[in-house]
């Protein structure tokens, strides 16, 4: 059995085992360890508690889709800068019949974004296509 500190009905904290000997509110004190409960071993930040249940938190798609969409930004910002996006794709829509080194830049780039969309998806939807 684990210990875990609950907020508004969610698990926001592992109490670690030395932190209940002699007790939590020894270590805590008493406001604290009110908010505590025991829960089995599997339990993890952000489970629900209910009813004496828990059980894992199921996030709205909505919400996935927002982080899905910020980690995609975020992998690509690592590699390129917003104004190195609008420089490669002003220079392919402008330059993409007549210069090669657009085509291949953009082509990079895209490339690139594709495989940082793939992380993101994997990383947020856990690898569910």
């Amino acid at each position: 059995m684990k210990h875990v500190r609950l907020k508004d009905n969610v698990v926001v904290e592992i109490i670690p085992d030395a932190a209940t000997i002699p007790s939590i509110e020894h270590w805590y004190g008493a406001g604290f360890a009110a908010q505590c409960v025991e829960g089995p071993d599997e339990v993890q930040q952000g489970w629900v508690y209910s009813y004496g249940i828990f059980s894992e938190l199921i996030t709205p798609t909505e919400d996935l889709q927002v982080k899905y969409e910020a980690r995609t930004v975020e992998l690509i910002r690592a590699q390129y800068s917003a104004d190195d996006e609008y420089k490669i794709l002003r220079e392919y829509l402008a330059y993409a019949d007549t210069n090669t080194e657009s085509v291949t830049a953009f082509n990079t780039y895209n490339s690139f974004v594709e495989d940082c969309k793939l992380q993101a998806h994997s990383e947020v939807y856990g690898g569910a296509s």
